[in-house]
């Protein structure tokens, strides 16, 4: 992987976003006062979490400001970095997706004029409400709908119903006006459904960029990846203090900068620590049930043995620790092997990348139909992958060859 970088975006969901006002405005009593302006604002205490602002400093009053920070839990990013460490790989930035959706709503002209632009985005069984002004975060909320089925139009309206009081306790709090104008990131089976219902509950115009789920996946790792490759101003930035980047030997290419980068769409970091959280739940449940026999055998009169009460739990935890091994298949590492199997000289720009526990979806332009070829059959001569036989390729107007595959891990 040379000296490309990696940037990496986290579901937003992670983080924690506060607005937090000082009676200054010089930029560095506010860069170093910020963090202590939100003790007591998060559910644990500072020291427990990463905090960066998302925005520049904001006049206000006579001569205050105020800015919006994000924090993230350590424990969280210490386990993200650990994954990609294991996998070779050091992140140069980590950061919230709701950065990346701000700066999508700056590229698509949207959020000019000082009230902002509200962009909308359903993200597995969340949904991301982001404002933003200026490509910046003004706020960040995450609504959860896991228990929603959106296939139901009653479910949907209880969507927007949801999405709609978050606007409202925002506009009461910011005291500003609504969003005249919304961007619905949302599965094209869901989309319309959705922004018919979100208008009349906000009352505002919703449009539909026609992204798609995984789509608007892709264009948060992409905004990641422009983050990685800017080289003047300021990029927010999780990877603070004792977790701050460490800078690898040898010059940064941008084009490498970029091809690694897009691969890193948060559903690889979700499904990661999905899979972790779901092996120690089932530690956690084995041990109970193992505690919960104990216990009847004693109400019962039957003699319980501490040791062999140790010997049980001891037994739950190696079956559990097996369930964990043989459950965990790492996005990270499947995405790495990807990007050692196809070198940046061989000349094929990746459009989309959609990562997965069990395959890797792929769309890419090769300069030509050799080159076209010569990928293909790197990905049929790898190891660990097992391409699909559905595989497309056709030849586009502007020039080179399109390929649309599937993989399939071995």
């Amino acid at each position: 992987m040379g000296g490309g970088a990696v940037g990496v975006a986290i579901p937003s969901s992670w983080c924690a976003y506060r607005v937090v006002s000082f009676p200054y405005r010089a930029p560095a009593r506010v860069e170093g006062t910020f963090r202590f302006a939100l003790e007591g604002r998060l559910p644990a205490p500072i020291e427990s979490y990463v905090a960066e602002p998302v925005t520049d400093i904001i006049a206000a009053g006579a001569q205050g400001s105020r800015l919006t920070a994000c924090a993230c839990p350590v424990e969280r990013l210490e386990l993200l970095l650990e994954a990609f460490r294991a996998a070779g790989v050091e992140p140069r930035i980590v950061q919230p997706s709701a950065v990346c959706l701000a700066r999508y709503l700056a590229t698509r002209g949207a959020g000019d004029g000082g009230r902002g632009g509200w962009l909308i985005r359903l993200d597995g069984a969340d949904c991301e409400v982001v404002l933003a002004t200026e490509g910046q975060v003004r706020a960040c909320y995450v609504v959860s709908l896991v228990d929603l089925d959106l296939s139901d139009p009653a479910s949907i309206e209880s969507a927007s119903e949801r999405v709609g009081l978050v606007a409202r306790a925002h506009q009461i709090g910011d005291g500003g006006a609504g969003p005249e104008e919304i961007t619905l990131l949302a599965p094209a089976g869901l989309s319309a459904a959705l922004a018919e219902s979100l208008q009349r509950h906000l009352v505002a115009q919703v449009r539909q960029p026609g992204a798609d789920a995984m789509e608007s996946k892709w264009l948060v790792a992409y905004q990641a990846a422009a983050q990685v490759a800017r080289r003047k101003g300021s990029v927010v930035n999780l990877r603070r203090g004792e977790l701050a980047y460490q800078s690898f030997p040898g010059k940064m290419q941008r084009r490498a900068a970029l091809a690694l980068a897009l691969a890193l769409a948060t559903v690889c970091m979700m499904g990661l620590y999905t899979v972790r959280g779901l092996a120690e739940a089932h530690r956690q449940i084995a041990q109970a049930l193992v505690r919960q026999r104990a216990v009847a055998q004693e109400v019962c009169g039957a003699p319980s043995s501490v040791y062999a009460l140790e010997a049980a739990v001891a037994d739950a935890r190696k079956e559990a620790q097996a369930v964990e091994r043989a459950g965990v298949v790492s996005c990270i590492e499947r995405w790495r092997d990807l990007m050692l199997r196809v070198p940046p000289a061989l000349g094929v720009n990746f459009e989309l990348l959609d990562i997965d526990q069990t395959r890797i979806r792929i769309k890419a332009v090769a300069p030509d139909s050799k080159r076209a070829e010569e990928f293909e059959r790197r990905l049929r001569g790898s190891p660990v992958f097992v391409p699909s036989a559905t595989s497309k390729m056709s030849r586009l107007s502007t020039g080179g060859i399109s390929i649309e595959t599937e993989l399939r891990y071995r």
